[in-house]
């Protein structure tokens, strides 16, 4: 989840969507104009007749991955959960959350997040463990955790 203080310094435009026009209309400039950058998409028409079009169009899409392509009031995009390089605590479990709410062993987030909790407790998390938890594999963690602990009994 994005707090109130990050949430400030996105811009209200979709890095998904900004994406989407760059790659299928990026020639044109289409995706300035939805950022409102409205000068700038005129300038990219007019490089479009001169074929600098596609370059330029190529050049946004890698800034717009990259995390670096401004709005018209010069703040980032808000980026996508699948563009940022990792989830908070509170994505990777709704990522996983049908999965856990599946498993005969766990009734609900609620019931995973004390097993877990527990299970560092007595056990602790191996470090294959804490890095599949960091990836948002949820499931990985969960099947590594459950050998170790069938392992020790």
């Amino acid at each position: 989840m994005i707090s109130e203080k990050e949430n400030n310094d996105f811009s209200d435009k979709g890095t998904f969507l900004c994406a989407f026009l760059a790659l299928t209309l990026g020639p044109l400039g289409v995706h300035k104009f939805y950022v409102g950058r409205i000068k700038s998409g005129f300038l990219h028409i007019l490089a479009s007749f001169f074929i600098i079009g596609i370059p330029l169009a190529m050049f946004d899409l890698y800034q717009i991955f990259k995390g670096n392509f401004i709005d018209v009031n010069g703040k980032k995009l808000k980026p996508g959960s699948n563009l940022t390089k990792g989830m908070t605590y509170e994505e990777r479990v709704e990522a996983n959350k049908e999965w856990v709410d599946s498993t005969p062993v766990m009734k609900s987030i609620k019931e995973f997040e004390k097993w877990i909790k527990e299970f560092d407790e007595k056990y602790g998390l191996s470090s294959k463990e804490k890095e599949l938890l960091k990836k948002g594999d949820v499931k990985g963690a969960f099947e590594e955790a459950q050998k170790r602990m069938d392992e020790s009994q």
